[in-house]
């Protein structure tokens, strides 16, 4: 939709019996700003236009992910959070609060705010600056409201 060719833009509007090489190469070297911007144009669509293809959703986050920091190997992830252990139930002497006749009742705990995990391995991650640059892509794409937590394997 946006495909200009200005070499020959530039020969088309130049009248054939001036169609000269020194007189194509002046007018080629007056528009170079215009060629310029219009690079700087196109480069600006073409982000907008992959940002606008890719939101929130775990497929897409770790495709963003992947393009960006790992894009040979793909080995980034998106998971759902997994609790990190078991809670047990106290009562006010400390004694371990059993439900009914069942002696192992445990639950997990759900209330951490995480709500997903990025699996990141630990050979990307050399310095603090690509993890900082990883979270930062992470949460340019992420949904709002929405929290994780991100685990080095």
């Amino acid at each position: 939709m946006f495909k200009i060719v200005y070499t020959k833009l530039v020969q088309w509007l130049i009248p054939a019996w001036l169609r000269m090489p020194t007189l194509t190469l002046l007018v080629l070297a007056a528009n170079k700003p215009l060629r310029e911007a219009y690079d700087g144009f196109s480069n600006y669509r073409q982000q907008v236009v992959y940002k606008l293809a890719h939101n929130g959703q775990v497929c897409y986050l770790q495709k963003v992910l992947n393009d960006a920091f790992d894009n040979t190997a793909r080995r980034i992830q998106v998971v759902d959070f997994t609790a990190f252990g078991a809670l047990f139930f106290y009562d006010e002497n400390d004694q371990v609060m059993f439900i009914g006749d069942e002696q192992e009742v445990f639950f997990y705990d759900d209330d951490t705010g995480f709500d997903f995990t990025i699996r990141i391995p630990a050979t990307l991650t050399s310095n603090t600056g690509m993890l900082a640059a990883i979270k930062a892509k992470a949460n340019e794409y992420k949904l709002d409201g929405k929290n994780y937590y991100v685990e080095l394997i």
